[in-house]
């Protein structure tokens, strides 16, 4: 149960920064062909400004890379 907090926790901090600094949404599926190194790089640094521990920036970028498999295997 603490796991999937954590999970849902990290997951909903990406979807924030995509829709206030990115400016795009979670229904927007091109905002995944927009996600490039440049924009995890700019959530690392966004996350340290707001105060993230290095092993917190860790790992809300292991549950992405969680998510992003998931969703690729899911793809059609």
């Amino acid at each position: 149960l603490h796991t999937q907090r954590a999970y849902r926790n990290h997951l909903k901090h990406w979807i924030e920064f995509l829709r206030d600094v990115v400016g795009a949404g979670v229904d927007d599926l091109n905002v995944f062909q927009r996600v490039g190194p440049e924009t995890y790089a700019q959530f690392v640094y966004f996350r340290m400004r707001s105060g993230d521990r290095s092993n917190t920036i860790q790992a809300r970028l292991g549950a992405l890379k969680s998510f992003y498999r998931w969703f690729v295997e899911r793809s059609p």
